[in-house]
């Protein structure tokens, strides 16, 4: 069973927000809260900020790390699900 969110709408306000510092840090300036992200975290990130689906960043992952695409699908997937739980991401409306 496929596990991929669909994206509705592109990245929210606050994800759109998010500033990407050095280091895997991330700043939230709306809620003012830091965050460490892995490369990969980054890159999901990224992909979404520039309205990539989610089936094209596990792509994107798959290739690039050299792992079966339904791992970075099932990775992607499980990002995005803390994204929303960050009230980073909606998994209705891309409007979180």
């Amino acid at each position: 069973m496929n596990a991929i969110l669909p994206v509705h709408g592109g990245a929210s306000r606050r994800l759109t927000g998010l500033r990407l510092l050095a280091d895997g840090l991330a700043f939230d300036p709306v809620g003012g809260a830091m965050f460490n992200l892995s490369h990969t975290g980054a890159l999901v990130i990224e992909g979404l900020r520039e309205g990539q689906d989610t089936r094209a960043i596990a792509d994107d992952l798959a290739a690039r790390f050299e792992v079966r695409r339904a791992a970075a699908e099932r990775d992607v997937a499980l990002f995005l699900s803390d994204l929303v739980g960050l009230g980073l991401w909606s998994d209705r409306s891309g409007e979180g």
